[in-house]
């Protein structure tokens, strides 16, 4: 069960890098004056995205999985915060992330199988690290859409890999 757990917990960082890494390629195609301004009336500012992914991954991972106080106030991450910067909204951010990969590597089998309540759901912890590293990623792809649209800019998310590449054929089947 242990080398599962492993598994497990070193894919769940493995996601949260790649979706850091492409974060940090968007936002680095923006200034502070794109970062609380409103695509749509109805859509969050750049700003407004980085608030709700961090809330959300302090939630699941970080008190949920890890088994630390909520603290969460999540009717705040939709509100406008002007007097944020981008630097200051990131490194909160990556602190959460540091935060979120600290509890996933000091966790044992039974967090990931135990049932818990987060934000009223009811959810194993697997269940609970899986919502958050979904959540993450989905909202990288928001946040990568709006910056593209906003600057007219390919972010070159995988410039220096070749993506053309198929799959060997596997010899071995499971």
């Amino acid at each position: 069960m242990e080398a599962q757990v492993n598994v497990l917990i070193e894919s769940a960082q493995n996601r949260l890098d790649e979706s850091w890494r492409m974060l940090q390629l968007a936002m680095a195609q923006v200034d502070d004056t794109l970062l609380w301004k409103r695509p749509a009336p109805s859509m969050m500012t750049l700003g407004n995205q980085l608030l709700h992914m961090r809330g959300n991954m302090q939630q699941y991972i970080v008190a949920g999985f890890g088994q630390t106080a909520d603290l969460r106030q999540r009717d705040q991450e939709f509100l406008l915060h002007q007097d944020r910067n981008k630097q200051q909204m990131m490194t909160a951010l990556e602190t959460t992330i540091v935060a979120a990969k600290e509890a996933l590597s000091s966790s044992n089998a039974l967090q990931w199988t135990r049932n818990q309540t987060i934000q009223g759901f009811q959810l194993s912890g697997a269940e609970a690290v899986m919502h958050a590293v979904e959540h993450f990623a989905y909202h990288t792809g928001q946040v990568a859409f709006w910056v593209k649209l906003s600057t007219q800019k390919d972010l070159g998310f995988y410039a220096h890999h070749d993506l053309t590449q198929t799959n060997p054929k596997n010899e071995k089947s499971c």
